[in-house]
């Protein structure tokens, strides 16, 4: 249903899928957002409703969500976004954990804990990553002092 606020079907429909992904109740998502249930339920409702800047950031804080992510879906401008998304498109090299900064991969070891719902995932890749990286440099040294003794 498409209204002067905006499209509350498409909304509701997204909200009730992010609660699915999050595996919370309507009244977990409302204690988790700082919203009353009551807000929850309008939504899914699909009443039409004029949803105040500061509603919008708390539900937005708690699902995790990009800033801006549901007046996107309210005017039908894209799917939720979640909080440490990449934009696939802005993206100009392929990552390379062996290369990416400590930065990257911290980004990627969240976004594999929260994607695959294991929170010792993304931890446990990079612990695999770091290990790597210092086989490499091991390996590295080793064969700067080979060169040498054979000079």
């Amino acid at each position: 249903m498409k209204t002067g606020v905006g499209n509350m079907a498409a909304l509701a429909a997204a909200l009730v899928k992010r609660r699915d992904e999050l595996r919370v109740t309507q009244k977990e998502l409302a204690k988790l957002a700082g919203v009353s249930i009551d807000v929850v339920q309008a939504i899914e409702g699909m009443e039409e409703r004029q949803l105040r800047p500061g509603t919008k950031k708390k539900l937005e804080d708690g699902m995790q969500l990009e800033p801006g992510s549901i007046d996107d879906v309210l005017h039908d401008r894209g799917p939720f976004r979640e909080q440490g998304s990449v934009d696939v498109a802005t993206v100009e090299q392929p990552f390379d954990p062996m290369t990416a900064s400590n930065e990257e991969l911290g980004r990627h070891a969240d976004f594999l804990s929260k994607s695959s719902g294991d929170p010792t995932l993304g931890p446990r890749w990079m612990v695999g990553v770091m290990q790597k990286r210092l086989n490499v440099e091991e390996s590295h040294d080793d064969s700067a002092e080979a060169d040498r003794h054979v000079m």
